[in-house]
């Protein structure tokens, strides 16, 4: 039998076709995988975003990755507590110089120290009341909702965390517990985007209603709720 050698513009050898086929194969493939790559870095995003004070805007926990390959928030821009003068004049409280650093109620109490812990939110006086054993332990001036959106009612402390941003003002805060569902929140004075970057027009406004329906304290305040505050302590806000 006669044997033909292949010459060119023949048909190729199925053991090349095979090849670019598979090669073709694992093109897709690659690209399939980077899609949804890109899909779940986006979704793994919106996980990280949840609505706030009632509005339409977002709340976005801004992580970044550790040494040890865990995730924590970024706390390296937030300054000591009183680390510099913050005390400023609020024109809308006649003359009543509020510092927006320090502690609003004086030397702060070691709340595992008390029993029957609860809140109250006074909104006419723009206080909140740390009791104990319905006995009040500490006063904090305070900024609750703007055209009374603060909630009204019982609740609980469900919550807490170190900084959030929203994108949608420019606004976020440190130190945030929360006592209705993640969305309405004690927290420090309004920051920038960074942890730490306090919006001082703001912090001076301590004293009045100004926020969107959280509870706005100044820093040492709020970093001292944020360690002391145990979840499920009752919070009556009127």
């Amino acid at each position: 039998m006669a044997v033909f050698p292949h010459r060119s513009g023949q048909s190729d050898h199925p053991l090349r076709r095979n090849a670019r086929v598979l090669l073709a194969a694992l093109a897709c493939i690659a690209l399939i995988f980077g899609f949804f790559s890109i899909q779940q870095h986006r979704a793994d995003m919106r996980a990280t975003t949840r609505a706030v004070s009632g509005s339409s805007t977002t709340v976005v926990h801004r992580k970044v990755p550790a040494p040890d390959g865990t995730h924590t928030l970024n706390r390296s821009a937030v300054p000591a507590i009183n680390a510099s003068p913050g005390t400023h004049t609020n024109a809308q409280n006649k003359g009543t110089t509020v510092d927006w650093r320090a502690a609003s109620g004086g030397a702060q109490p070691k709340l595992s120290e008390y029993k029957n812990l609860s809140i109250t939110v006074d909104l006419s006086a723009q206080r909140v009341y740390v009791c104990s054993n319905g006995k009040t332990i500490y006063t904090m001036i305070a900024s609750t909702g703007l055209n009374d959106s603060t909630p009204h009612g019982d609740f609980t402390i469900n919550g807490r965390g170190d900084h959030f941003y929203n994108p949608s003002d420019g606004w976020g805060a440190d130190y945030w517990v929360s006592f209705r569902n993640n969305v309405f929140l004690f927290h420090t004075v309004p920051t920038k985007q960074d942890a730490g970057t306090y919006v001082v027009s703001e912090a001076v406004k301590l004293g009045h209603p100004a926020s969107h329906g959280c509870v706005r304290l100044t820093l040492s305040d709020a970093k001292w709720f944020y360690d002391q505050v145990p979840d499920g302590t009752p919070v009556h806000i009127s």
